[in-house]
């Protein structure tokens, strides 16, 4: 919410209401009332919506990916991002040695 509410000095309220029933519109409340903290609201969003096309244009829902879960397999993921840097030097080394 940082940016789109309290932009100036004076303090800023945000009043958020909601005619929806549905299990997951009360969590999505239940988070905004809970927190101020916005990486927490982001986490929230994240598993509630889902992260959407990592190369498309759909914003929620789930990727096709066949395993893994991008939220809960962060550490995995940067371990793998690791790995793929370590081969990207190596491999660019190999071609600065040939020349």
């Amino acid at each position: 919410m940082r940016g789109r509410i309290g932009r100036g000095a004076h303090e800023s309220f945000c009043i958020l209401i909601s005619d929806a029933k549905t299990p997951d519109s009360i969590e999505r409340l239940q988070v905004l009332a809970g927190t101020n903290d916005g990486f927490k609201i982001a986490e929230a969003d994240l598993q509630l919506r889902g992260p959407g096309e990592l190369l498309g244009q759909q914003q929620s829902g789930l990727p096709p990916l066949r395993f893994g879960e991008l939220a809960e397999d962060l550490n995995l993921i940067k371990q793998a991002r690791e790995l793929v840097k370590l081969q990207l030097d190596a491999a660019a080394k190999s071609v600065n040695l040939k020349s």
